[in-house]
């Protein structure tokens, strides 16, 4: 190190918020020599119980992620953490309330459409199901991390090293994601990056509770079992564990090949389909989709659109003609489009895809034929493009 390098150092870890021009004189000898003057790394500060654990959970994250915390996380502890599955927002007024509730039921409708949930699938109950459990979430938007009220259990702990993974993540890279406010069935491109972001945490999580002690392991398991998931649609369960699991693997394999690093590069450069997330080997090779033209909505009031992607075929294709074919034919996927709006009074979706080989066309072919066998009112084109529709009340 330099004598003008370690002068600068000595200068900026003395420097106060008064030292205004000496801070001027850093940034340009910063610029000079090639400095990056950064802040000071911080201890996150947190109310109640929490302090005694933060630090020490801030390290292990830290130090498995291989940065450091240099700006305040607000920690804050509320039973209020929003509601965050089905992308319903607590509204202020009855009319954007209404508006939230119209897009429930529009999303409801487009999962019926495909065949994912059944009529009695309640969007509302559904989301109150899957937040009952929730002991945290981090608020990229207001770099808040809020805590459920409650004593800091094995369990509690593992949520604040995932949240704290967000945190981090947050610092450092910009998450273009509401938390747990997306769409069911997003564009890709949101749905992937938050598949990232929430495998990073997932991933430091399952860390650290390898990390854990026999007895806090046993407690976190014993906590698991006396929580069982909530008794809503096994389609909306997959959905809403996607991010978790197919992200954890995603981001485990990124590890395994290039190093913590890596997790890095991909908040820079990320996934944009669910096809990278699912084959890591599609992502490094830069596999982009196939060029599919978008589907017409036959009414005015186009209620979503976006990529139908490798994750949607494959769920459609499993509830049709079961997991291993879905697998089969979801390796096969090469780009895909849908489009759901309202016609009169139905929500209709209609999907166009395209598959790799003109073998895995057939093959979906087939499978869309079973799926469409117990719908009357769908219509399906053998293509190529494969594309289908289906309209249900609304």
């Amino acid at each position: 190190m330099t004598a003008l390098k370690r002068l600068t150092q000595r200068l900026t870890n003395r420097l106060t918020t008064t030292h205004v021009g000496i801070a001027l004189i850093l940034v340009l000898l910063g610029d000079l020599v090639g400095i990056t003057i950064v802040p000071r790394p911080i201890t996150l500060k947190a109310p109640g119980e929490l302090a005694d654990v933060i630090p020490e959970l801030q390290r292990f994250v830290e130090k498995t992620r291989g940065r450091r915390f240099h700006k305040p996380v607000k920690i804050e502890q509320s039973d209020d953490l929003g509601r965050f599955t089905t992308g319903l927002q607590q509204s202020d007024t009855a009319s954007q309330e209404q508006k939230d509730r119209d897009a429930a039921i529009d999303q409801a409708a487009v999962l019926r459409a495909l065949g994912l949930v059944d009529t009695t699938y309640d969007p509302l109950a559904a989301t109150t199901a899957l937040s009952n459990d929730v002991l945290g979430v981090y608020r990229p938007d207001e770099h808040t991390l809020v805590v459920r009220p409650g004593p800091v259990t094995p369990r509690m702990r593992l949520t604040l090293v995932h949240e704290l993974t967000h945190a981090l993540d947050g610092e450092h890279h910009e998450l273009r994601f509401s938390e747990r406010t997306d769409r069911l069935i997003p564009d890709e491109s949101a749905t992937s990056f938050r598949a990232l972001a929430e495998g990073d945490a997932y991933y430091v999580e399952k860390l650290y509770e390898a990390s854990m002690s026999e007895a806090d392991r046993a407690a976190v398991d014993a906590a698991r079992q006396a929580s069982p998931p909530p008794s809503v649609p096994e389609a909306l369960l997959f959905l809403a564990s996607y991010p978790y699991s197919a992200g954890r693997n995603f981001v485990e394999n990124l590890v395994q090949r290039d190093g913590m690093q890596a997790i890095d590069r991909a908040f820079k450069d990320p996934p944009t389909t669910s096809e990278h997330v699912l084959n890591p080997d599609k992502y490094r090779a830069d596999d982009p989709p196939r060029n599919v033209a978008k589907p017409l909505p036959r009414g005015r009031t186009v209620v979503q659109r976006g990529v139908f992607g490798e994750l949607l075929l494959r769920l459609l294709v499993s509830r049709a003609a079961g997991n291993d074919v879905a697998r089969q034919v979801g390796a096969g996927w090469g780009g895909g489009r849908y489009v759901a709006w309202r016609e009169n009074a139905d929500v209709c979706v209609a999907v166009t895809l395209v598959m790799d080989t003109a073998q895995d066309a057939q093959e979906l072919q087939d499978a869309i034929a079973k799926w469409a066998a117990t719908k009357p009112r769908s219509k399906v084109v053998p293509g190529p493009p494969v594309a289908f529709e289906n309209c249900v009340e609304r």
